[in-house]
């Protein structure tokens, strides 16, 4: 899975030769990932994605994590951060069961760590 962000560099007339450079709407440059993300949801792996500026809390089934394969369960932790590095640039992921525990692993600043086996 790829993460494109999406820069769109504006030059002002010839005169002017400032350029500025903005980000696009995370719902725009994140579309595949939230789709991913929902459908996770409908199957009944993601319970829910919280955001919260630079930080996102992905709650999953404690009962299907476990079994879930160990590049989807990474998949679904970059679609979540897909929102947070298009908006911020950086931030933190953190993919847990229902109240906090246990957490599964995080995402931060791009590097994906699975806290039950160190990956």
């Amino acid at each position: 899975m790829t993460f494109s962000l999406l820069l769109f560099a504006c030059a002002a007339e010839a005169g002017d030769a400032q350029q500025f450079v903005t980000t696009t709407d995370p719902a725009i440059a994140c579309h595949e990932e939230e789709v991913l993300l929902s459908i996770w949801h409908a199957q009944g792996l993601v319970s829910s994605v919280d955001y919260r500026d630079d930080t996102a809390m992905v709650v999953v089934s404690s009962r299907h994590w476990p079994k879930t394969r160990a590049d989807v369960q990474m998949q679904i932790a970059f679609a979540a951060y897909c929102r947070v590095a298009v908006k911020y640039g950086r931030g933190k992921v953190e993919v847990t069961g229902y109240n906090g525990y246990p957490l599964y692993g995080t995402v931060v600043d791009g590097r994906w760590h699975k806290r039950l086996t160190g990956g």
